[in-house]
Order: C-alpha cells, then sequence, then structure tokens
C-alpha cells in the first residue's frame, strides 16, 4: 500500500482514502481542426489545377494523340477526376478545343 503526507496534516495516509477524498475533476477534450482554406487560395488552386490541366492536353496534342480522357489526366496529375472535369469544362468555356 502506498501512503503520501496529507498537505492539511502532514500525517500519512492511504493513496486510496486521498483519493476517496478529492472531487472528480472533469475531462475536457482539445480538438482542434484544420481551417479551411479561404476562397483566395481555393482560387488559386482551381487557376493551378487548370494550368496543369491545359499543359497536359497541349503535350498530349504535340505527341500526336487525338482523344485522352479525364481519368488519364487525373492519374497523370494526380488530381480528383471531378477537378479535373471541373477545369475541363472551365477551359471549353473559355474556347479552349479539349479533345474528349
Amino acid at each position: 500500500m502506498m501512503t503520501r503526507a496529507s498537505s492539511n496534516t502532514g500525517t500519512p495516509q492511504s493513496a486510496n482514502s486521498a483519493a476517496a477524498s478529492t472531487t472528480a475533476q472533469p475531462v475536457v477534450t482539445i480538438v482542434t481542426t484544420i481551417p479551411s482554406a479561404s476562397e483566395d487560395e481555393a482560387r488559386k488552386r482551381r487557376k493551378a489545377i487548370k494550368n496543369a490541366v491545359y499543359a497536359h492536353v497541349r503535350a498530349m496534342r504535340a505527341l500526336g494523340h487525338k482523344t485522352v480522357n479525364t481519368t488519364a489526366i487525373a492519374r497523370s496529375l494526380l488530381l480528383n477526376e471531378r477537378e479535373v472535369r471541373d477545369a475541363l469544362e472551365s477551359l471549353e468555356s473559355k474556347g479552349v478545343k479539349t479533345p474528349e
């Protein structure tokens, strides 16, 4: 059995009785969250993705490829297919002919 001195009297008391005499402290859980990217950062990311997709399409054209699908572009650039589709739609709306 473990003993320790009480802060009030200086006399030893058992660890079990000391623990029983103290009140239970509430447990606080601290949760950290990563702040979402600001709209400016998201816009920069979309622009960078669009530029990368455009460069990839141009490279494929230079190599003589007539068609390229979004899956191939996404795999090559390590992006989501949705991001690639959005970039291709954006490029098409600006008049860039994308092979598909």
